[in-house]
């Protein structure tokens, strides 16, 4: 098995070297923006996403978080990584290896679910296949929440989830840096390792294939996926 650690979002200079030093030891794919070049160095192996032409930057950021999100996990199955521990880049483990060692290698690990009905996205971990499934969809949401659930239950992938909520302490936590507070502090109490209620896959054409416009080189390049297979 091989994994690499991917950073996708926005590059914060206050936060870039902490993330280099809290993940010291484990490949690290960066996937951010064009125009973040000048904080990173000829040994990383980053991204630098351009927006395509039917971009619109919302409130939820959807289409923001799936771009860098689907780039990366594409350029890690490129680099032959077979699993892909998505990670946002305002956050830092405090103890790596027991947050590593706590994941289900046979599952897709989430934190869990939250009480109105969606799962986290904050991170996730996987199968390359699993997590390309997960953000394959397309942008009629209200928020990325939304977009990931339905495609965990429209796949069946929330048969193998695996939630690491109760595995967080003190002692294995996430520092999310943005709110300077332990990740599990801040959402103590709102979140459930079961899905809150029955959960019905809304009556809407989802995609069965998807073509992907990603950046690959510095060009567009296309991939076709068949999904729900």
């Amino acid at each position: 098995m091989k994994r690499c650690i991917l950073v996708q979002g926005p590059t914060n200079q206050k936060y870039i070297n902490k993330i280099k030093l809290a993940w010291a030891g484990y490949p690290i794919i960066w996937s951010c923006w064009e125009g973040d070049e000048k904080y990173y160095t000829h040994t990383d192996v980053v991204i630098f996403n351009k927006p395509y032409s039917g971009f619109v930057k919302e409130r939820h950021t959807l289409q923001l978080q799936r771009i860098t999100t689907l780039n990366g996990i594409i350029k890690a199955q490129e680099l032959g990584y077979d699993r892909v521990f998505k990670w946002r880049s305002d956050m830092i483990p405090n103890n790596p290896d027991e947050l590593i060692n706590s994941l289900d290698t046979n599952k897709l690990n989430i934190h869990s679910y939250h009480g109105d009905g969606y799962m986290l996205d904050f991170y996730m971990e996987g199968e390359v296949i699993d997590l390309i499934k997960l953000w394959a969809f397309t942008y009629n949401h209200r928020f990325p929440e939304q977009g990931i659930t339905e495609q965990l239950f429209a796949n069946g992938l929330n048969k193998k989830v695996h939630c690491l909520k109760d595995f967080l302490r003190i002692e294995n936590d996430i520092i999310w840096l943005k709110h300077n507070t332990r990740f599990s502090n801040n959402i103590e109490g709102k979140y459930s390792n079961t899905f809150p209620y029955p959960y019905k896959v809304p009556n809407k054409k989802f995609l069965n294939g998807i073509n992907f416009i990603y950046t690959q080189n510095g060009e567009d390049e296309i991939l076709k996926l068949n999904l729900f297979k």
